[in-house]
């Protein structure tokens, strides 16, 4: 059966519209909890939050956890204490900005450990969109990282 080029049509933006709603319009009037996840060996990285939508001075709340799934204790060292950081892309995946961009960090030798099926949280309230280089709304891919390895990126829609 050879679909005509009217209903091939309909059905891209039958499509388009379903695809739009659910990633941007319906999660407002029906808050549902997104996670993205990101993993590097026996480590689980996962990024939660309830915003699909937020205004240009509004804030996004993420919570990070870091967990380790191996059978043994997993040591992380690092330099600085810029250990966390939420990135925001554009839709082509070019980086517009990140929730640390001119922030200052005292030189620290530090570090942390997680015994088998241990986790660390990080909770993050990234507000002023536009102090951190965000000039125009619109939709934006966002990512979290922790130790340098990230999470899949989720959509957010970003108003005047």
């Amino acid at each position: 059966m050879r679909l005509t080029k009217r209903v091939r049509i309909t059905i891209i933006a039958a499509t388009a519209a379903f695809v739009f709603l659910s990633a941007f319009v319906l999660p407002q009037y029906f808050p549902v909890c997104r996670y993205a996840f990101g993993r590097k060996g026996n480590l689980l990285l996962t990024m939660k939050t309830y915003q699909h939508t937020v205004r240009m001075d509004g804030s996004i709340d993420v919570i990070l956890t870091l967990r380790n799934l191996g059978l043994e204790e997993a040591g992380f060292g690092y330099s600085n204490s810029h250990v966390m950081d939420l990135f925001l892309y554009s839709l082509d995946g070019k980086l517009v900005t990140y929730f640390t961009k001119g922030s200052g960090f005292l030189q620290v030798l530090s570090g942390f450990k997680l015994a088998p099926g241990e986790a660390k949280e990080w909770r993050i309230s990234w507000n002023r969109f536009s102090e951190t280089g965000v000039t125009i709304a619109g939709p934006y891919l966002l990512e979290g990282s922790v130790l340098y390895f990230g999470t899949d990126k989720l959509p957010i829609l970003i108003l005047p």
